[in-house]
């Protein structure tokens, strides 16, 4: 990576977005004055002006006004801003330990960023025979398509509809069309730091503000970043359902979603709930109607980014109504406000960006404890009957629940012990509310990726504040009860980690025995232990003489079994590569090669932007298994292709993604059958098929992939060969110059 691009990249997200966010929300809400929260809340409005400055410019044939956005939201917000500036100063939100604390746990997530993304998205060109995982390339196209073209639609198979939730994509195309970075350096490396240290500091501050100590946001973000299921496996990535710190990377969307999720969510407390808005008011001091204002551009920003955000806001705010009247006597119609506007907000974008789409949910209980590995395996070797069936379910349901849930909610527990559901605060009702309607979308709603625990997540973040202060609770409490014994201390640091040690040691021993196809013995070997060990702590602290050394043992053990969900998911992976010598990125002999690479490129900076190819990669064992999930063509030329990466398209949702990845099922038969009969025997008449019903303009022949009919040289113009990769121009308009002397052409054309 070129230094001027890493500058270029930070004086656009200074410029473009952080600015002009920032100015903003001093001019509607002078009363912020904590410079972190003016960040907190500032940078995703900005992300929301951002990304609709863009669209607006694109969808009206206006790009280069673009470049003019910044002034024309900047200095009339500047100009408010100054005539409404507050006087006064905030006070230190937090210790200079719990500071060090946090800044330390961001160090981690970018360990986590580098150890099990950076390393497996190498920049293209820099490894020979490198596969990406579509999911990353599959982002590439839809921003690429939003660079070049409007509306956005997903460049793999030309033509297709895209009810997708793509303001992230529309973010790394507008950093692309200022900084003239190509979109594989924004989307492989430059997006993801500055985001997830927005997020970070959010959860830092919402965890302050609702849990009302430094040390509870200091516990927020270690929370979200370590504890989710109990996850001992090194084979099984998720084995019971847990998605843990991977979306930060893995799921674009997801990362921008819980940017957006996480200010809304202190927004609506504020206006939800007076006692935290007089709590918060020397550092976040917001009136009324900026709340509003602040909370409308959330709402966009959280509609466009996942598509799952506002149903959860609106079934989260109905259940919160329902806590109020049944259990306070009252209406909130502050509550009823936020609501009408959640659904009014919803509503526009379902008719506008999803187009009145849903796909891929169905309601199946208890759902996701059906598709957590460890438990199906367990039902494969269990008793036939109705009657042993039931009893399973019996078992598995509150198995596999505490598996997911016991550790992220353990703190909440905590919390609750002392607190009654009836005159709990309205910002803790809130985000209990939130909580239940993702519970319910675990154990209602199923998704063949487990995609419905994306609203799950969103609620355990809800009350992640709350969990981290019943953990502080019970910290302060046992630390009154008992006095600091330095000694004490340093025996459990010791034990936690012996107890960390073990438990890794049992995991690799696990995971030989998955090798060698033993599935319920490496179950049982990983999880038996330490479960076993958990019970026996938590069922000592119901002794009275006993209760005081074991709880807080308890709480250690839980926490910190949870703490190796995401080390063991890459570590053993990562070392086990770099000991055998081999890539820690994935290759093939089918990956991608410098010519091929170079191809692209030429293809993205010399054919037209509506350009549409077809591409003969789909022609031997090696590469056919990677197509259907392999959007590297569209991606790297930035250009639509006829039928590559499939499984992403809405037919192959609706028969099954999982089918169609693994080459049971095609979604686009007549697009085979016509991409087989070109390449093959090089048909004309499905070639003017192609180009006449599906607007196909070039074939592009990838000669590492299989060879061509002869036939199809003579159905176009070649302009273009390096070897690896040659196009054939089938529009028959003169688009280029004269084929340059020297290109070398595999057939008679």
């Amino acid at each position: 990576m070129d230094p001027g691009e890493l500058v270029r990249y930070l004086g656009y997200e200074a410029v473009f977005v952080v600015g002009p966010g920032w100015l903003v929300l001093r001019a509607v809400a002078p009363g912020v004055r904590s410079r972190a929260w003016q960040l907190a809340l500032g940078w995703p409005l900005g992300l929301t002006l951002e990304i609709l400055a863009f669209s607006l410019t694109a969808a009206l044939g206006i790009r280069d006004v673009f470049l003019a956005y910044p002034l024309l939201v900047g200095i009339p917000a500047a100009l408010i801003a100054r005539r409404r500036r507050s006087p006064g100063s905030s006070s230190a939100l937090f210790t200079r330990g719990s500071r060090w604390a946090i800044a330390g746990l961001c160090l981690l997530a970018f360990a986590y960023l580098g150890g099990d993304y950076f390393t497996i998205t190498p920049l293209p060109g820099t490894a020979p025979g490198v596969v990406y995982l579509g999911d990353i390339t599959y982002q590439i196209t839809i921003a690429a398509s939003a660079l070049h073209n409007w509306p956005p639609s997903f460049l793999g198979v030309s033509g297709g509809p895209l009810p997708y939730h793509y303001f992230v994509d529309l973010h790394m195309a507008a950093i692309s069309q200022v900084t003239n970075i190509h979109l594989p350096l924004v989307v492989f490396r430059l997006y993801l730091i500055p985001l997830t240290t927005l997020l970070l500091l959010q959860l830092a501050l919402a965890g302050r503000l609702i849990g009302g100590r430094a040390w509870a946001g200091v516990l927020t973000v270690a929370l979200f970043l370590l504890v989710r299921e109990i996850d001992l496996s090194i084979n099984d990535t998720w084995p019971f359902a847990g998605i843990g710190a991977i979306h930060l990377w893995l799921s674009s969307s997801q990362l921008l979603g819980m940017a957006f999720f996480v200010p809304t969510l202190v927004v609506l407390s504020l206006l939800l709930d007076p006692r935290l808005s007089a709590r918060a008011a020397p550092e976040l001091g917001l009136r009324a109607p900026a709340l509003w204002g602040i909370l409308t551009l959330l709402l966009v920003g959280s509609a466009g980014a996942k598509a799952v955000i506002l149903p959860l806001l609106i079934g989260g705010l109905v259940l919160y109504l329902g806590w109020a009247r049944f259990l306070q006597g009252r209406v909130d119609r502050t509550a009823v406000l936020a609501l009408s506007l959640s659904v009014l907000v919803f509503a526009v974008f379902y008719v506008v960006l999803y187009r009145g789409n849903s796909q891929g949910l169905q309601i199946n209980p208890p759902a996701t404890i059906k598709q957590m590995t460890p438990l199906a395996r367990l039902h494969e070797h269990w008793p036939g009957g109705g009657l042993a069936d039931a009893a399973f379910w019996i078992f598995a349901v509150p198995a596999g629940t505490l598996m997911y849930f016991g550790a992220p909610l353990l703190g909440l527990g905590l919390w609750l012990r002392r607190r009654r559901i009836r005159t709990l605060e309205p910002a803790a009702a809130l985000a209990i509310s939130l909580l239940v309607i993702g519970a319910g979308a675990f154990f209602f709603l199923q998704d063949e990726f487990i995609e419905q625990t994306y609203a799950t997540l969103y609620g355990l973040i809800a009350i992640m504040p709350l969990a981290a202060a019943g953990l502080t609770e019970f910290a302060e409490e046992r630390s009154r009860a008992g006095g600091i014994d330095w000694r004490k201390a340093a025996l459990i640091v010791l034990a936690g980690v012996a107890w960390l040690a073990v438990l890794w040691y049992v995991a690799l021993l696990g995971d030989h025995l998955i090798v060698d196809r033993h599935f319920a013995r490496a179950d049982l070997l990983a999880y038996g232990p330490a479960l076993l060990v958990i019970a026996i702590l938590a069922l000592a602290t119901l002794i009275p003489r006993l209760r005081r050394a074991a709880a807080p043992l308890a709480v250690l053990a839980v926490l910190l079994t949870a703490a190796l969900d995401t080390p063991l998911d890459f570590i053993p992976w990562t070392v086990r590569d770099l000991k055998a010598g081999a890539p820690i990125y994935r290759v093939s002999p089918g990956g991608l090669r410098p010519g091929t690479l170079a191809g692209m490129e030429w293809i993205r900076d010399n054919l037209p932007s509506d350009a549409t190819l077809a591409v003969s990669n789909d022609r031997t064992r090696r590469t056919r298994a990677f197509g259907p999930a392999d959007a590297v063509y569209p991606a790297l030329t930035e250009h639509p292709t006829f039928r590559e990466a499939w499984v992403y398209t809405k037919q192959a949702n609706e028969i099954g993604q999982k089918d169609v990845g693994e080459g049971h099922l095609d979604p686009l038969p007549e697009r085979t059958a016509l991409e087989q009969a070109v390449f093959a025997r090089g048909d004309e008449a499905a070639l003017r098929t192609m180009v006449d019903r599906y607007g196909v303009t070039d074939i592009v022949v990838s000669t590492k992939d299989g060879a061509v009919s002869p036939r199809l040289y003579r159905l176009g113009r070649l302009i273009y060969s390096n070897g690896a990769l040659e196009v054939i121009d089938v529009t028959g308009q003169p688009r280029l110059p004269a084929v340059q002397a020297g290109i070398r052409a595999r057939g008679k054309h």
